[in-house]
């Protein structure tokens, strides 16, 4: 359940003139766990992160499942007042504020970060070009 990397990017925002901030070689590690492609065969670095958000999602996940059904059956018989991709846009700028408080540079560079790392787990997914 959920969406794909390229599913992933059509939703994230696109912020104009704001460059990410992560480091090439963090957006690559963030790419590579998003793409679910560990390095070298060597699972040492993901294996503890997934572990740990596996455990801190736990709790949520029945909750998590029963929204993400929620959402789909809704998008499905046309309840949703915007479309679905606009929805999960939507919901995910609510968070993002809920988690950083409204400020919108910091919040333009999370969503860049973000995409940046997404292209980059697209590409080693051969699923898109490289982002350069």
């Amino acid at each position: 359940m959920g969406l794909d990397i390229k599913q992933r990017l059509a939703v994230v925002p696109h912020p104009a003139n704001v460059r990410n901030e992560l480091t090439q070689a963090d957006r690559r590690l963030l790419a590579r766990l998003v793409a679910g492609r560990p390095g070298d065969g060597d699972d040492s670095v993901f294996a503890p992160i997934r572990s740990r958000v596996a455990d801190a999602a736990e709790p949520y996940s029945p909750l998590i499942a029963h929204v993400a059904r929620t959402i789909r059956a809704m998008s499905t018989d046309n309840l949703l007042w915007t479309h679905e991709k606009s929805f999960l846009r939507s919901t995910t700028h609510m968070q993002v504020n809920r988690l950083l408080g409204v400020q919108p540079l910091p919040e333009k560079q999370c969503y860049a970060s973000w995409r940046a790392a997404l292209l980059t787990a697209a590409h080693l997914n051969n699923d898109s070009p490289s982002p350069g």
